[in-house]
């Protein structure tokens, strides 16, 4: 098995790692830390060294002249300010997604790759034209509040549950603050009220969902790609096998994560065997890690993959390798964050921790990714979705079974614009009769 490589603190030296980007010069960054990263003897001229280094017309020397010119116009600065403004220009400039690294930045960043939220503590479904509480955790506010499976929800906070389908609904429960929201819950018989709950810290399940929808299609939401992911989302393609599934909707949406064995088990299990993964490449030009295909896949299904803006870690790598190694697979929703685990922490002698990427990522069909600019899907599509096909129903007293699973189709994919298109494309294959096998 490959082995992992980490993500790691290391000091900046004149002998370190530059990133492999060539957006812009790399003296540029270089120059810019020289005073803190290059050691000067004390009988050494700074200047000299500088000019020595990247000659006359030296970033150093430029920034140099313009400040003195500020000081001699009597304009003032404060130093540590100054220097956190430029360091994150250079910094961006190299990496939009990088910047000057703390520790609220980096507890962030940790809490969303493991998966923590804040919750209310309960499940959303869909029955028949209706969304109701699926389940409800015992030991959370949702409960606490005294709401129960099978209550209809009729809003999340400003949310429509008539016309949002279920992906924006539970984001819309989730959040990254410990703030209540309001859910409109109730029937006629029962009466409608507006519920206050309160959110909690909350650690999503690395596969969120897994379900067969009507017409032998199957969908997975991952949340998190973390150790057990991959053998989940195997185990559940394998039962869905033994039932002859025509296609597969894996959503990425929202999704993280950074365990690369996990990515590799679920690309395996639809690349052909042999196939290259990806190779992650070091500054230096060296392979860090690559992984092909060990394996036949499981079976040669159209593979649908959900993505949006908040795809990012492990789960935009994953729909990078799927759409660039693995035939039949197509990218449906929005621009991906630009994130692909291509990052490490450089720290200065004086302890600023800089975040940037310092590697890259190719792919199966040679596609480089450096960061910063995220996967283009095939089809682009909006966040809600106000289109309403319902089907329209023959008119006999009892419903044929495919009238039935329209509908419940239709109910189950209502308002999700990026989950609608991906089922019609989808199922006009399967009309079509192409098979990938």
């Amino acid at each position: 098995m490959i082995s992992h490589y980490q993500s790691y603190t290391r000091p900046v030296s004149r002998y370190g790692r530059t990133p492999p980007i060539s957006r812009l010069p790399l003296a540029l960054l270089v120059a810019a830390f020289l005073p803190f990263v290059m050691p000067v003897e004390a009988e050494t001229d700074p200047a000299e060294l500088l000019q020595a280094t990247y000659g006359n017309e030296s970033l150093i020397r430029r920034l140099g002249d313009l400040l003195m010119t500020f000081q001699q116009a009597g304009l003032e600065w404060e130093e540590d300010a100054l220097f956190e403004q430029l360091a994150t220009t250079l910094v961006q400039r190299l990496d939009p997604q990088g910047g000057l690294d703390n520790e609220a930045a980096i507890s962030a960043r940790q809490r969303r790759r493991s998966g923590w939220v804040y919750a209310p503590g309960l499940r959303l479904a869909t029955t028949n034209d209706t969304v109701v509480i699926a389940d409800v955790h015992p030991d959370k506010p949702a409960a606490e509040a005294g709401l129960q499976p099978g209550v209809v929800v009729r809003q999340v906070d400003t949310h429509d549950a008539g016309k949002r389908g279920l992906f924006q609904l539970e984001q819309a429960l989730r959040s990254d603050e410990a703030k209540p929201l309001n859910l409109v819950v109730g029937d006629e018989v029962d009466g409608v009220r507006t519920q206050r709950v309160d959110r909690v810290a909350i650690q999503l399940p690395a596969v969120d969902r897994a379900e067969a929808l009507p017409f032998d299609l199957g969908y997975i939401r991952i949340n998190r790609l973390r150790a057990e992911t991959g053998a989940e989302v195997a185990d559940q393609i394998h039962a869905w096998q033994e039932k002859d599934f025509y296609g597969l909707l894996l959503d990425l949406r929202d999704a993280d994560g950074y365990d690369w064995d996990s990515i590799e088990t679920i690309a395996t299990l639809f690349a052909e065997e042999g196939a290259l993964l990806y190779t992650v490449r070091d500054g230096a030009g060296q392979d860090i890690r690559t992984a092909k295909a060990d394996a036949p896949p499981v079976n040669a299904l159209p593979l649908m993959v959900l993505v949006d803006e908040d795809t990012r870690g492990g789960a935009e790598v994953l729909a990078a390798i799927l759409r660039d190694s693995v035939r039949g697979a197509m990218l449906f929703g929005r621009p991906t964050a630009g994130d692909f685990l291509l990052q490490e922490t450089l720290v200065l002698p004086d302890d600023t921790r800089i975040r940037l990427a310092t590697r890259e990522l190719i792919t199966g069909n040679g596609s480089i990714y450096t960061g910063g600019t995220g996967l283009t899907p095939a089809v682009h599509t909006a966040t809600v979705d106000p289109q309403e096909h319902k089907p329209v129903r023959s008119g006999r007293t009892e419903l044929l079974d495919e009238e039935i699973a329209q509908e419940h189709l239709f109910y189950r994919i209502r308002g999700d614009a990026t989950l609608r298109r991906a089922v019609d494309v989808l199922l006009g294959l399967k009309a079509l009769g192409i098979e990938l096998r």
